[in-house]
C-alpha cells in the first residue's frame, strides 16, 4: 500500500505524474488526497428559464425552438447558436470552434433535454456559453 510521501510517478506512472505535476502542482499520494475541486456543480435543481439568476450555474430542462450555424473570419470560423425554451421564458446556447459539431446533430428543434452552465449576458440576451447537455 503507498504511503502519503510515495511519489506519484510509482502510483501513476510517469506519464500521468507528470501532467499531474506541471498542471496541478501534486508530486506525491499526499498531494493528491488533499486535491479538492474549485468547484462543485449539483445538477439535480432545475431552474426556469423565466428565473434564471445572472453570473450563476444553473440547470434547466427545455426544448429547443431552433438552431443555426453561423460562420465568421471568411469561413474559417462557425458559431452555433441554439435557442430553447421551457414555456416560462426562451434562453440562448452557444457553441464556437471545435464545439460546434457534435451540438449541431444533438439540438435539433423539438428535442428536448437538459442543460447546465452558467448564465451570461451578451448583446442583452440571457445565454449559456458552451453548456453541458443531455
Amino acid at each position: 500500500m503507498p504511503t502519503l510521501d510515495e511519489p506519484l510517478k510509482k502510483v501513476l506512472g510517469p506519464p500521468t505524474a507528470k501532467v499531474m505535476a506541471e498542471h496541478l502542482g501534486l508530486h506525491t499520494v499526499g498531494d493528491l488526497l488533499h486535491h479538492y475541486p474549485r468547484r462543485y456543480a449539483e445538477r439535480g435543481e432545475l431552474t426556469r428559464l423565466a428565473e434564471l439568476p445572472l453570473d450563476e450555474h444553473v440547470t434547466v430542462v427545455a426544448r429547443v425552438a431552433d438552431a443555426r450555424v453561423h460562420t465568421f473570419n471568411a469561413g474559417r470560423g462557425k458559431r452555433l447558436e441554439v435557442t430553447i425554451t421551457d414555456g416560462s421564458g426562451r434562453l440562448q446556447l452557444v457553441f464556437f470552434g471545435r464545439g460546434v459539431h457534435k451540438p449541431q446533430h444533438d439540438l435539433l428543434p423539438g428535442t428536448r433535454a437538459m442543460f447546465a452552465g452558467k448564465v451570461s449576458v451578451f448583446n442583452r440576451k440571457l445565454q449559456l456559453a458552451h453548456p453541458a447537455y443531455e
